[in-house]
């Protein structure tokens, strides 16, 4: 992947709009998005076309890889982001495309906050296509057509993980290990969780769920509505790397880069410019300078360890990545 880029469009005067659109691009270890053009909006929706390709991928009888694709925006210059709310909902929304590759499908949950772009068919190895596109109802978003506004378009590698019952508890003696309580005079019986629903926790009823170690007081109740891993749900399918969550960090201003970046300047190679805002980037041959006044030339080179796992990030960096 290459330095996030950007270009300014001005939207044409056949539309009789007037946004001006910033269109960028971030990737995840494996995936590459490029070619990033939003097209002139229409009644309160933007196209945003791209071309996409990762490795690795597959599909079987049981389960898959995808890539989640989301778009943030910004009408105040980068300061504050929102998620762009997409157009459509389902597989394969009115005005979606999937691009050259008719092997694929875009999948948008009711929320329309994003999109899995996926396989339809078995089969592995590298994914290309040119051409994506997901629609943005920025009118949702509340943005005005007359608005100035940066978007940016991330993606990251998942995979899906399909319905199934699973057990809690190793059977084993380790430390704070579940287990599925019967009288008290054992602590090794597996739970089996076969479905959603509730699940009570406690040390006083036979089959019900409890730990050795630190508990919740007896009895507690694990909610019908808290997810509890037997539903289908997409995982991510690496760890946030060096070069994905620096790419975050440079769409930011100078002040949310300080907070966002606490823990994570010096992680490994991490530097960054002197500059305010600051660049981002890893410098793991070390000949960039120092930590805080890096030369931005020499940052993300091929030996540099981009890919490299991102250590030490805190939950609120999480959220705000995902935000």
């Amino acid at each position: 992947m290459g330095h996030l880029k950007s270009r300014l469009l001005k939207c044409g005067v056949a539309v009789a709009l007037t946004m001006i659109l910033i269109a960028g691009t971030a990737s995840a270890n494996n995936v590459a998005v490029s070619n990033v053009v939003l097209e002139a909006p229409g009644v309160g929706v933007v196209s945003i076309n791209f071309d996409i390709a990762w490795d690795n991928s597959w599909r079987d009888g049981v389960n898959w890889d995808a890539c989640w694709l989301f778009a943030k925006y910004s009408i105040d210059g980068g300061t504050t982001w929102g998620h762009a709310v997409l157009s459509g909902s389902g597989t394969n929304p009115a005005s979606f495309s999937v691009g050259t590759n008719v092997n694929l499908e875009l999948v948008v949950p009711a929320d329309r906050v994003g999109a899995f772009l996926q396989r339809t068919g078995n089969g592995t190895g590298t994914v290309a296509s040119t051409g994506v596109s997901l629609q943005w109802n920025f009118a949702s978003n509340g943005v005005s057509r007359n608005a100035m506004a940066r978007v940016n378009v991330y993606a990251v590698e998942m995979v899906y993980v399909p319905t199934a019952a699973f057990s809690l508890g190793s059977g084993g003696s380790e430390a704070n290990h579940f287990y599925q309580y019967t009288d008290g005079s054992q602590n090794t019986n597996t739970f089996s969780v076969t479905s959603e629903a509730a699940i009570v926790m406690s040390s006083s009823s036979s089959g019900d769920l409890w730990a050795t170690g630190n508990m919740p007081g007896s009895p507690n109740t694990l909610g019908a509505s808290y997810p509890k891993g037997y539903g289908a749900f997409y995982c991510m399918k690496y760890e946030i790397s060096q070069r994905q969550y620096s790419d975050f960090l440079n769409t930011l201003p100078a002040l949310y880069q300080g907070f966002r970046s606490q823990s994570f300047l010096g992680n490994d190679s991490v530097k960054r410019s002197s500059a305010s805002p600051s660049f981002f980037g890893s410098d793991a041959n070390g000949n960039a300078g120092g930590n805080t006044s890096a030369d931005t030339n020499k940052l993300n080179e091929s030996n540099d360890g981009e890919w490299v796992g991102a250590r030490c990030l805190g939950s609120d960096d999480l959220y705000s990545y995902a935000d």
